[in-house]
């Protein structure tokens, strides 16, 4: 097992080198827990930090362990359920599907996270205003969804991205007021 590296700099570094990376999933397959790995290979890193680093790789992992044929599958999957896939998302917007899918290619997945946790955000303020004074404060944050908690842990921020995504005005949508079944329009969640 390799040595613990140079620790570079401060609790929490945010910068992994590949050395790291082979170090940190030699240490997973050794079997050692989160909080060892860290004492003894990252002192740098909390164990949070490098739990959060393994789960990336792994994913990273997965992604890139795709064959051509895995790949020719997929699109082939994709194509045959492209129109059944989009279109639901774009009944709910107004849009036909096509237009909603370039759009959402055009942005990426993590651009229209942002959008979204920005529109949820806006609706919380919106019905704590409605509800009076103090109530924001009291606010639990049960509900938050997997997407949010993704985009947290993901470093995502809220300051890169406008209020406002191009081509889906925030007033006057299309959109029906559809609920969702929680008693919220589909169109405030997708907005």
């Amino acid at each position: 097992m390799p040595s613990a590296p140079k620790s570079s700099g401060f609790r929490g570094s945010p910068t992994w080198s590949s050395h790291d990376d082979e170090v940190l999933m030699q240490a997973r397959v050794k079997g050692m827990g989160w909080p060892q790995i860290a004492k003894q290979y990252f002192p740098a890193k909390s164990y949070n930090a490098c739990r959060k680093r393994h789960e990336r790789l792994m994913g990273r992992k997965d992604f890139e362990d795709w064959d051509q044929d895995r790949l020719e599958s997929l699109g082939r999957r994709y194509m045959d359920l492209r129109k059944e896939m989009w279109s639901v998302l774009g009944d709910a917007v107004g849009e036909r599907y096509d237009v909603v899918e370039a759009k959402c290619m055009e942005m990426g997945l993590q651009n229209l996270k942002t959008a979204s946790r920005h529109s949820r955000k806006r609706d919380q303020q919106s019905l704590a205003v409605q509800r009076g004074p103090g109530t924001a404060e009291r606010d639990s944050a049960i509900g938050m969804d997997e997407t949010e908690d993704d985009l947290d842990r993901s470093g995502g921020t809220d300051q890169s991205f406008p209020y406002e995504v191009p081509g889906f005005p925030v007033q006057g949508r299309r959109a029906s007021d559809r609920s969702n079944g929680c008693g919220m329009p589909l169109q405030s969640m997708l907005s």
